[in-house]
């Protein structure tokens, strides 16, 4: 029995289900971050107040940010983030959310479609 299915009183489960399980099993609400209007500094001080209040899923999408400073906050928030339970989905770089530990990676139609295979984030 997979971890899916002793979830759900419905076995056996057939593996084509358990993406949409797993889909289900995500929180009701994330939070998408504006570090670039609020500052790093007030942006992690609010994000720890939402985990603590537990908030368990978080998008990092900083467009505007230089990579330096963008792989910076993104392991700042990873870690933060894991500390609390809860998960990071970076926007639009596999790459840097495979070097940060992120749990996924939120990809554009454009990105996606370069794709041939699911990205192995986390």
């Amino acid at each position: 029995m997979t971890d899916i299915e002793a979830r759900y009183s419905v076995a056996p489960i057939l593996p084509a289900n358990t993406p949409i399980l797993r889909a289900l099993e995500l929180p009701a609400l994330y939070a998408i971050s504006n570090a670039a209007e609020l500052g790093c500094e007030e942006f992690m001080r609010r994000l720890e107040v939402r985990l603590d209040e537990g908030l368990r899923l978080v998008q990092l999408r900083e467009k505007g940010l230089a990579r330096e400073a963008l792989q910076e906050l993104a392991q700042r928030v990873v870690e933060l983030a894991h500390v609390h339970g809860a998960r990071v989905l970076l926007n639009g770089d596999v790459t840097l959310a495979q070097a940060v530990g992120a749990d996924g990676v939120q990809l554009t139609s454009t990105q996606l479609a370069q794709w041939h295979e699911r990205p192995a984030v986390a």
